[in-house]
């Protein structure tokens, strides 16, 4: 990430810093980590039309396995 995208992370809908994709992966990111996760239909319909199915199975992969490793850890009172 460059600066300017870390810096604009909590705003990157309106920030310039990112692309499309990668807004449409934060977008699912901060979706899929919300209690309970809420990805809209709308939001899912946009991702097929910039990722293919084995992409999208890739990133809510991911996007799960920080959310477990996450939780696992504040859990645990891990300090990493």
């Amino acid at each position: 990430m460059t600066d300017q995208q870390l810096k604009d992370l909590s705003r990157h809908g309106e920030s310039n810093a990112f692309t499309v994709r990668e807004k449409l992966v934060l977008d699912l990111a901060v979706a899929m980590t919300r209690t309970p996760p809420d990805v809209s239909d709308e939001l899912f319909a946009e991702l097929q039309e910039h990722f293919t199915s084995a992409q999208l199975v890739e990133l809510v992969t991911e996007i799960g396995l920080a959310n477990l490793r996450g939780r696992f850890n504040t859990t645990f009172r891990c300090r990493v």
